[in-house]
């Protein structure tokens, strides 16, 4: 049965992404949450735009807050709940954690972002120098949905050089006993039964309760490494 936004576990990752990119762009106006100089989460909504080039871009002045937590730490996190029809329960859960640049003012894509944004050049006309323009350049993202039954379903890309966010748990088939604890633990029918266990990532909602009571140790929590070469590359790790 297609699932998030005619997607299924089935699409490739460049579906995902490109269906997720066109999401934000149509949805534009998104909560995007930056590290502040006091080292405390800070949110604001930008406007993201989809341009020619396939990349998503977003627009700040230099004298705000963002654009100097950008020239800090220049990793954010997009989130957003876009509607899948009317259906008050087809609302999908966007987010999105992203490397940004800043992208240089001779650059053409500068001209392409201005001419769908001209409310946007007519507030700063008497010093357009402040306007800074940013690409999301790598990300990791997820679509998130659970339907009337309840039934979790999750869909992850990635975009640029970075991998895909590994699942948070998972069953270390060596030692899984086959017990089926995990399963009978499991809301959402997550767990793959077999000689030895697995979970399905798609239909996890992370909510640890397997790992909790497996009395085996065999189901496994990991954090999401995969930021911590690009964070050591750009000096902060």
């Amino acid at each position: 049965m297609p699932i998030l936004f005619g997607l299924t576990s089935q699409n490739s990752n460049e579906e995902i992404k490109q269906t997720a990119f066109q999401k934000i762009h149509q949805t534009r106006w998104i909560p995007f949450a930056t590290t502040g100089s006091d080292g405390l989460p800070s949110c604001r909504t930008l406007d993201f735009n989809l341009l020619s080039d396939g990349n998503i871009y977003f627009e700040t002045e230099a004298g705000k807050p963002v654009y100097h937590d950008l020239q800090r730490c220049p990793v954010g996190t997009l989130c957003a709940v876009i509607g899948d029809g009317d259906v008050i329960h087809n609302k999908i859960m966007l987010r999105m954690r992203v490397l940004v640049e800043r992208v240089k003012p001779d650059e053409p894509i500068v001209a392409e972002f201005f001419e769908r944004n001209p409310g946007t050049m007519s507030l700063f006309t008497k010093a357009p120098g402040v306007m800074k323009i940013f690409r999301l350049v790598l990300g990791q993202g997820e679509l998130y949905q659970t339907y009337r039954d309840d039934a979790v379903v999750f869909l992850r890309f990635t975009f640029g050089n970075i991998g895909a966010e590994p699942a948070r748990y998972w069953i270390d088939p060596d030692s899984c006993i086959g017990c089926g604890q995990c399963a009978a633990a499991c809301n959402h029918g997550a767990i793959i039964s077999g000689p030895t266990y697995s979970i399905d990532a798609a239909r996890c909602l992370k909510c640890g309760a397997c790992y909790d009571l497996c009395s085996n140790g065999s189901v496994k929590k990991r954090d999401n490494d995969s930021w911590i070469p690009i964070l050591q590359k750009i000096g902060l790790k």
